[in-house]
């Protein structure tokens, strides 16, 4: 599996848990860098 995936379901479980403890959700909005990985099904545009 992909390392970025295991480290994103780490952190939602992290994120998931401070919502439990009340922390609000609005706190918690993140945005990743992202890795485009190019085969066979992925067309130009």
């Amino acid at each position: 599996m992909c390392p970025q995936a295991n480290k994103a379901g780490e952190r939602l479980v992290e994120m998931l848990m401070e919502i439990s403890n009340g922390r609000p959700v609005e706190d918690l909005q993140e945005i990743w860098q992202v890795e485009m990985i190019q085969r066979q099904s992925t067309s130009q545009v």
